[in-house]
């Protein structure tokens, strides 16, 4: 096994996730990808699924919205504008924050951000109806162009919920993202992503969110495991890409060695 050298960048992530700039080094899922958007064309609304570890954030980061801002048409629109976030212990605060970035806020480079703008989307979204539309509309950001909210790790607000904490917030967040989906007036899309045991804990979890968890279900695109037909092509690909070369009898070792030893894969994706 010899690396390449003449590489400056280097291929492997190791257990970080892949980024939106990652994209040329990620390989594999085209099937998922394929899908998913066919699915996003139907509806505004996606889920993705895959158990801890298959790799849910990197395909969203380095295939998804790549291919999105490569100009992958809904509706007749090229154009997009994503706001990606993690709900975290603060979901609405995490999703004025993601609303007020300035790479998603500005019409024109030269356009002037308001500082301030992440407490006042905060206030809109949790006192006004259809909050998110409100601000969308509020800086011309619907006109000719196509919205996503990338809501990466739900499985957060599994965790608050749980812990009995800020359950007016959690109510207010779920409230704006069914105003969303109930919609379609608007070029507003959702892909969120969790695992995928979290589904069939909805209904618990929140009761009362028919809109919600119908959508999730409905929705879904799931994120196989990582095969080991996964893990030679991805050897083939960094070889094609000259990142690495192997040697005939270390791939034959690799094939064997994880067929024999049963070896699980879906937390090694990135790896």
């Amino acid at each position: 096994m010899t690396p390449n050298k003449s590489k400056d960048k280097n291929p492997f992530k190791g257990l970080a996730s892949f980024e939106i700039q990652d994209a040329s080094l990620y390989h594999g899922n085209e099937n998922i990808k394929l899908s998913l958007l066919r699915q996003l064309s139907y509806t505004n609304f996606v889920s993705l699924l895959g158990v801890k570890g298959s790799g849910l954030t990197s395909l969203l980061n380095a295939k998804i919205i790549p291919t999105l801002q490569e100009g992958f048409i809904i509706k007749g629109i090229k154009d997009w504008k994503i706001a990606s976030l993690y709900p975290g212990i603060n979901p609405i605060r995490s999703l004025a924050s993601a609303l007020a970035q300035v790479n998603f806020i500005r019409s024109t480079p030269n356009d002037k951000v308001d500082p301030g703008l992440i407490e006042k989307f905060e206030k809109i979204l949790t006192h006004h109806k259809y909050g998110i539309i409100e601000i969308l509309e509020e800086h011309k950001l619907i006109a000719n162009c196509n919205i996503l909210l990338n809501i990466d790790r739900l499985d957060d607000l599994f965790h608050l919920k749980r812990k009995g904490e800020d359950s007016l917030e959690l109510d207010i967040f779920l409230t704006r993202l069914e105003e969303i989906i109930n919609q379609s007036v608007y070029p507003i899309s959702t892909i969120v992503s969790m695992r995928s045991k979290r589904s069939y804990d909805l209904a618990s979890y929140f009761p009362g969110r028919s809109t919600f968890i119908e959508s999730v279900n409905k929705n879904q695109v799931n994120l196989p495991i990582f095969s080991i037909a996964d893990l030679m092509s991805s050897i083939d690909f960094f070889e094609s890409k000259g990142y690495m070369t192997f040697d005939t009898d270390v791939k034959d070792h690799i094939s064997v060695s994880v067929s024999y030893t049963h070896l699980t894969l879906p937390t090694n994706r990135e790896v």
